[in-house]
């Protein structure tokens, strides 16, 4: 009979190598020239265990919220940009409270909606108003990077003041 030999004592350690879930270093730290960190890690209470010790996790870096909250832009400028990033969304059917569904309507007609349309006129507008630097505001507000060309921090403020004065925030 061939029996499996049974080991006696406590099982070696083995050391388990620490590894972060954070994602890889590059997005921890600023890219050469970048103004921002993509991901900053934070500390939080547990949800399953709020009295215990915090958890480490990681958020993402909204560009414009941090040049908001650093002071290198004023609230209706952030205001603009949170109404570009707004109509983006609606623009490609997102539908409000529903982050993963479209706007299909349920006839099954695949065409634009009404809220669709109306988001796209109003970018339109906002891009003519912005010229040349609506890609800039687009690829900061909507896709939340930097341009290749690094952040024109002045160009950025202009745009956003003159997208602000288009939607009339004050």
């Amino acid at each position: 009979m061939n029996a499996i030999p049974r080991r006696r004592g406590r099982p070696p350690k083995v050391e388990v190598a620490g590894y972060s879930d954070l994602g890889p270093r590059i997005r921890q730290e600023a890219a050469p020239g970048a103004l921002i960190a993509r991901v900053v890690v934070t500390y939080r209470p547990d949800p399953e265990k709020p009295q215990g010790a915090p958890v480490r996790g990681a958020r993402a870096v909204i560009i414009y919220e941090w040049l908001h909250a650093h002071g290198f832009i004023s609230d209706p400028q952030r205001e603009a940009a949170d109404r570009y990033l707004v109509q983006l969304e609606r623009a490609s059917g997102a539908v409000e409270g529903r982050p993963d569904a479209s706007g299909v309507r349920s006839s099954g007609f695949l065409g634009p909606t009404d809220r669709q349309v109306a988001a796209l006129a109003d970018l339109r507008g906002v891009d003519e108003a912005l010229g040349t630097d609506a890609a800039m505001v687009r690829e900061i507000v909507g896709w939340n990077r930097e341009p290749a060309e690094g952040l024109d921090l002045v160009r950025f403020r202009a745009a956003l003041q003159r997208a602000a004065d288009w939607w009339g925030m004050d």
